[in-house]
């Protein structure tokens, strides 16, 4: 029985991927590390595991649509690859503290599993079952797996690409649609982005093999192309009601556009090598940090799939005939064309960016041409072309030694490395060359086999094992260094009570206990990442994702705070009190029990935790009487922005407001100048100045400090005549710096308690340029000033700090308080209250403005428009009124009507065949 297993290829095949696994993965099954990157795979630390962990929460909440935790809210549909990946199925049944051991072992499935179908798609092209298994084993451990792979939920292309492809070869060999239409519906409800990729690959390879397998025949070649692009649509069809709200939500988000020029310049040199040197493996260029080629490590291009390959593919020139020459030759090149002049990239990529994501279909090229070359020598040793196995090799070591000699300059330059003696030269040559020594083993090593058996001193059984153990042992090799020689979370991270597992998670549970309304949390301090809300089940106001809600950053933009990451971080609003209360935060932990922000008052501590409630706290909805336009509020200033928002509801333009809401108030610059209450100044205690060790005081006068700072960060004490509470507080003055650098603000209430929270940085210029620094609602006593962290001659001049009392900010939150909506139900996506307004208005919601939110005033839809630049409102008359908000997602209800039609054609199409199948036996 062991016997027949062991002559069993595909077993053969799921033994030595198993047991490359165990020594690949053998530090993540055993669980003393976790599969989670620190380094230039940070996204499975700050992204992927707070996504899984959202899943598990989003299951218990029943499926919703709308995502609170994710911002300030956003879609489900925006990370649809996760929702929809089945692998996932597993993980929403896990706890938190599991999860991430369980990531190495869904990934080796998936290994194993693209692995076997590569092999069965293999076979159905009418390769050998020896040629399928090398082969295969290739494909199992190729760059873009084991690197790419790393992106969990990104790999999944690399398994449904054979199961299309073997659906396709079932199409074009035996006019059989209905896998291909299931797999292909398939592959787009996972990920529209690969589809779009695989889907351009599908065309040209559909074409190229129903001519290799048919000749070309005008009509012939017509029709099959009708049943393909029939089968194709049916299968978008059936995936409609995942693929519309999903594509949806990408073409909405503002990571998304099309101001790509075209053009036809070739890449830069630096891509080229990287081209050719991921040719041989992922980490011919360095690993990690250290890797030296186009981008970086994960987005550089991703070619590897076995060095047998770059040496055997050159006998095709030989053994293939004239039309697989002119067929395979012509896809060949179109592919390697769109990989060398880079617009190819921009449009396998939709047109949005220049990424090499999509090259797992060159590896599946490239692989095609391995096992045809494996194919024709097994059939026939006299196959292999002595010369062209010899040129290849040489040629192959040429370029090795380019890359090498490259990689050595492109490491000099980017380290910025000084060779002044040989024994510096030799140790980088020797770190350098470890890699291309043993590439050079494993390619002399295929071609001594090789050669040996087409001189007939190898039997093909000798050869295929020999084949077989080399290739083992590279990709075994290959795959433990991009996968360990890396920076990883410890498992004890999961035990020590720090980052998704800090003492956060007590303070939520708490508070779910304690106050059922709805309410957002902000923290001083980052536990993990921007996407810890999604960990720790609370809702927030930071995230990090791929496709954020557009509205929420164009909130974030208009009042002047950071969307990091190309729009894809928002750190939150720790420094803003207004934006918070206007958010709904409703309560604030801190490492500190005196860093709180004005209006919070102490709760309770957890473990290291203090845990703060803020009484000028904002419910889910409030009203506004008065309106300021866009153009308007562009005009003003971070400071007055956020004072502004707390009287005025931003508008488009006056164009949206109703007939009979245009008793509403207008902004007018001049009155909100009048009515503000004037700014006070504080009186500097100039004769008490002192400096710290690290300065050399030049001049100091009534106004003006002339020093030279001899090291890093030089302090100047600032004492105020008088003590300052609860107050709005700027400081302000000139600063004159030979370079640029970096200032910060320390403010303390006790003398010289000065620490970290309590310090403002902001940039300084080059020359002299006046300064303006806004510290708040805060109290204060003494101020220190560090200009400059790097050494040199500063002066500082004219410093004046201002404050005005806090009774604007409470009276402002008040007024909105007044008629604010009254949560009787909430859920992520279905909310109802009440509310009664005075008079007419316009209830403002901290809800980002989405097309998919319905509102129901009193049983009858109102429309929703985009108000405070992002978020949602709706006009109110006065009265008692009965709100519903309820999310139902774009795209979702085409996409049902789609799909429900698909799959009647489908089974209408499957029925007759089955009829027709039954009726001929």
């Amino acid at each position: 029985m062991l016997n027949k297993l062991l002559r069993n290829n595909g077993f053969l095949l799921l033994i030595l991927i198993s047991i490359i696994c165990l020594y690949v993965y053998r530090d993540f099954i055993t669980l003393s590390k976790l599969y989670v990157y620190l380094d230039w795979g940070w996204d499975t630390y700050g992204n992927y595991w707070a996504w899984y962990a959202y899943l598990i929460d989003w299951a218990k909440a029943g499926f919703p649509m709308w995502n609170f935790k994710g911002g300030i809210g956003s879609s489900i549909f925006s990370v649809s690859n996760y929702i929809f990946d089945p692998f996932n199925l597993f993980y929403i049944f896990l706890s938190k503290k599991i999860l991430a051991y369980m990531f190495p072992f869904v990934f080796i499935a998936k290994i194993i599993l693209s692995a076997l179908f590569f092999y069965y798609y293999l076979n159905i092209m009418g390769f050998q079952r020896k040629t399928s298994l090398i082969v295969s084993l290739f494909y199992a451990f190729n760059g873009y797996m084991i690197l790419w792979g790393q992106h969990y939920q990104f790999v999944n292309i690399v398994l449904y690409a054979p199961l299309l492809l073997y659906a396709l070869e079932a199409l074009i060999q035996r006019s059989r649609w209905i896998m291909f239409t299931i797999i292909i519906a398939l592959t787009a409800i996972y990920s529209y982005y690969f589809f779009y990729m695989i889907s351009i690959y599908l065309l040209l390879y559909a074409i190229a093999r129903y001519i290799l397998i048919n000749g070309f025949n005008y009509k012939k070649l017509s029709s099959f192309l009708l049943r393909f692009g029939a089968s194709y649509t049916l299968g978008v069809g059936l995936s409609a009601i995942i693929l519309f709200p999903s594509a949806y939500s990408a073409l909405t988000s503002p990571r998304v556009g099309y101001n790509i020029n075209f053009s036809l310049k070739p890449a830069s040199l630096v891509e080229y090598i990287s081209i050719l040197g991921r040719l041989f493996s992922n980490d011919t260029l360095g690993t990690n940090y250290q890797f030296v080629g186009y981008s970086n490590y994960y987005e550089s291009p991703q070619l590897y799939c076995g060095l047998l390959t770059l040496l055997l593919i050159p006998q095709l020139f030989k053994a293939f005939g004239r039309r697989e020459k002119i067929i395979y030759g012509g896809l060949g090149g179109i592919l390697f064309a769109a990989i060398l002049i880079p617009y190819g990239s921009v449009i396998f990529n939709a047109f949005s960016a220049l990424t090499y994501r999509w090259s797992f279909v060159l590896i599946l090229f490239e692989l095609i041409m391995l096992a045809s070359a494996v194919d024709f020598i097994l059939k026939d040793n006299k196959f292999v072309h002595q010369k062209i196995l010899r040129y290849s090799l040489v040629i192959l070591c040429k370029i090795l030694l380019i890359i090498f000699i490259m990689r050595l300059i492109f490491r000099i330059i980017n380290e910025k490395l000084v060779i002044n003696s040989l024994e510096i030269l030799q140790g980088l040559m020797y770190s350098t060359a470890k890699i291309f020594i043993v590439i050079m083993i494993f390619l002399y090593s295929y071609y001594f086999i090789t050669s040996l058996y087409s001189k007939n001193k190898l039997s093909k059984r000798l050869y295929v094992g020999s084949v077989i153990f080399i290739a083992c042992l590279e990709l075994a090799i290959f795959s433990n260094i991009t996968v360990n020689k890396r920076e990883l979370v410890s498992p004890n991270y999961i035990t020590n009570r720090q980052g998704y597992f800090d003492y956060t998670s007590e303070a939520v549970s708490y508070l779910q206990k304690e106050d059922n309304s709805f309410y957002r949390l902000e923290k001083s301090f980052i536990s993990a990442t921007p996407n810890e809300p999604l960990f720790q089940n609370y809702y927030g106001t930071t995230v990090y994702s791929s496709l954020n809600n557009p509205s929420y950053v164009d909130f974030v933009r208009t009042i002047g705070a950071s969307t990091g990451k190309a729009d894809r971080v928002v750190d939150g609003f720790k420094d803003r009190i207004s934006i918070q209360t206007l958010l709904g935060v409703k309560y604030y932990l801190s490492k500190e029990q005196d860093d709180k922000p004005f209006g919070y008052s102490f709760m309770a501590k957890f473990g290291d935790l203090f845990l703060f409630r803020n009484n000028m706290y904002l419910p889910l909805g409030y009203t506004y009487n008065s309106y300021i336009t866009e153009e308007e509020f562009s005009k003003l200033s971070v400071e007055e922005k956020d004072r502004t928002l707390l009287k005025y509801f931003i508008l488009k333009n006056e164009n949206m407001l109703p007939e009979k809401y245009k008793q509403l108030n207008k902004y007018n610059s001049q009155l909100e100048k009048s009515t503000t209450l004037p700014a006070s100044n504080v009186s500097l205690e100039y004769s008490k100045l002192t400096f710290g060790s690290n300065m050399k005081v030049i001049e100091q006068g009534q106004s003006v400090i002339k020093f030279t700072a001899t090291d890093s960060d030089p302090m100047i004490f600032i004492p105020l005549k008088e003590k300052i509470s609860d107050s709005k507080i700027k400081i302000s003055f000139e600063i004159s710096s030979l370079v640029p650098t970096t200032g910060q603000i320390f403010y303390a209430i006790a003398p010289n308690d000065f620490k970290e929270y309590k310090s403002k940085k902001f940039s300084i210029h080059q020359g002299t340029s006046k300064y303006e620094v806004d510290l708040g609602l805060i109290s204060l006593d003494q101020l220190r000033v560090d200009i400059g962290e790097i050494p040199g001659e500063y002066v500082l001049k004219n410093i004046q700090v201002t404050y005005s009392p806090s009774t604007e900010y409470v009276s402002d939150v008040e007024n909105l308080r007044k008629d604010s909506l009254n949560v009787d139900y909430f859920s992520d996506d279905y909310i109802t209250g009440q509310i009664k307004v005075s008079e007419n208005k316009l209830l403002a919601l901290s809800i980002p403005y989405d097309k998919g939110w319905r509102i129901f005033v009193d049983g009858i839809e109102e429309k929703i428009i985009p108000v405070n630049a992002g978020l949602s409102g709706v006009y109110l008359p006065k009265g008692d009124h009965a709100i519903k908000l309820q999310y139902t997602q774009p795209g979702l209800l085409q996409g049902v009507v789609v799909t429900v039609i698909s799959l009647l054609i489908f089974l209408t199409f499957y029925f007759r065949k089955y009829l027709l199948l039954k009726k001929r036996k």
